[in-house]
Order: structure tokens, then sequence, then C-alpha cells
């Protein structure tokens, strides 16, 4: 069966985790706000989930607590003042439950936070979906009714190697869902575009249409600096070159989306 995709919602995704999935999803959710666009931010990450971690986030409630039927879904979501100085606010849902009990979700479950996303949606411009690194089921089920896919790479060839490995099943699954590539991490815009073309080489096998760049961020202190200080880097360092990237690609992604 079809599932209707809703045209404010853009999974963040990749082939492997440490490439800064979790970051860029923060960042791009405040840079959208920042367009003076109402955001949720979606952390789907189950088990290994660490939006809050990222910024300092201790919620009532959680995505464990919905799917333990302890509260709503509305309930989970939260308005956060990710800029204390602006005052932009970004509502997160997140998924901080860490005891192992939601590495894996049924598929009653999946459907569930799937209809819940699909009723809260009219109320946002724009939904960020920071899921787990993989194939596992909940990336597979949201990416039908997504209208946007972001895939996170670097120039690990082990990231590389897993992105690749996500393009094409995920492509064969759903084909008409739109991917797009963001190198992070990397030592130049040179660099990147070499990484990107690297991955879209190895694409090339088994795609007619390989999937456009739509943002390079370079290494830059500023990023372990405002995680290890639990902001964003928007915030904390709004004039480095990995806001401005990020802020890049937020307008791009507008036209793409808009």
């Amino acid at each position: 069966m079809n599932t209707q995709r809703l045209s404010n919602t853009i999974i963040i995704a990749s082939g492997k985790g440490g490439v800064g999935k979790t970051w860029l999803s923060i960042n791009l959710a405040q840079a959208l706000v920042n367009q003076s666009k109402r955001v949720l931010l979606f952390d789907g990450d189950l088990g290994l989930a660490n939006v809050d971690i990222q910024l300092g986030l201790e919620p009532e409630w959680d995505l464990g607590s919905v799917l333990k039927e302890k509260c709503t879904f509305e309930d989970a979501i939260f308005s956060h003042k990710i800029n204390l100085r602006s005052k932009t606010y970004v509502d997160i849902i997140t998924g901080r439950s860490i005891d192992g009990a939601f590495t894996t979700v049924s598929k009653a479950g999946v459907l569930s936070l799937r209809d819940s996303l699909t009723t809260i949606a009219p109320k946002y411009d724009h939904m960020i979906m920071d899921l787990s690194a993989g194939l596992d089921q909940i990336i597979q089920e949201f990416s039908t009714f997504a209208c946007q896919c972001l895939v996170v790479v670097t120039d690990e060839p082990a990231s590389l190697t897993d992105a690749s490995a996500f393009i094409k099943v995920t492509s064969q699954r759903n084909p008409d869902l739109p991917l797009h590539i963001v190198v992070n991490m990397a030592q130049s815009d040179k660099h990147g575009k070499k990484t990107y073309a690297t991955l879209i080489k190895e694409c090339d096998l088994f795609l007619s249409k390989a999937p456009a760049l739509v943002g390079i961020i370079h290494q830059d202190h500023s990023v372990p600096d405002s995680i290890l200080h639990k902001t964003s880097t928007l915030t904390r360092y709004p004039n480095s070159q990995a806001a401005h990237a990020i802020e890049r690609m937020a307008i791009e992604l507008l036209g793409l989306t808009e």
C-alpha cells in the first residue's frame, strides 16, 4: 500500500554512526527556525538517541514514554529555547530511553509513530527526523512518507561503503524518495567534492540518477566545542564556517521543499 508523502518531512540518515548526523539535525532545525519556520526535531535513534545529550536536555517525557504508553505523542513534544539571545525555539521529541528497551520496535509501534507524525505534521513547516544509522525497520518505514532524505557521509572508507549500501537498499524499496548527500568533516571544498565523487562512483553501478550534493561541512573546532558545552553550533559559534555551511544548506533545502 502506498503512503502519501508529507511535504515537510526530512530524514537525516547515514550508513554508519559517528558521522555527525545528530549534530546536523540539531543545527539544521535551528537554521530553519532562523528562517521563520515552525520546526519539529524528532529523535528516532532508538536505544542510542543523543539529541538530549548534545543539548543538555532532561525532558519529563520522551519517545520511550510514548512507546510505553505513559504519555501521548503530543505530551512528549516540548519547546526548547535553543538560542537565549534571540529567543529562538524549536519543538523537540527526544528518544532519551537508553535502557535498551527500544533498540527494536514492533511493526505496530513503528506504524503508530508514523501515524502520530502524520497527525502532527500540519502544525509545522518542517519536521527533521534524526534516525539511527543503518537500515533498521524504523528508517525504512519512515522513508515511505518523508519528502527528502539527507545521507551524511565522511571520507572514511566504512562511511562511504555503508552509505552506498544504504542508498542502494533505500532506492530499491522507495524509488521515489529524493536522496541527497551531505559531506561532513571535509578538509576543504575540494576534499568534500572528492569524497562525494567517490560515493557517486559506487552509486553509478546501481542508480540511473545519482543523489545530488546539498552541502559540504568543513572540519571545524567549533563543532566539538559546542557539543562539549551542550549547545548548538549556530548558537555558540554563529559566525563559524560550520554554521554558515548549515545556513546555506537550509536555504537550499527550502528551495527543494517549498
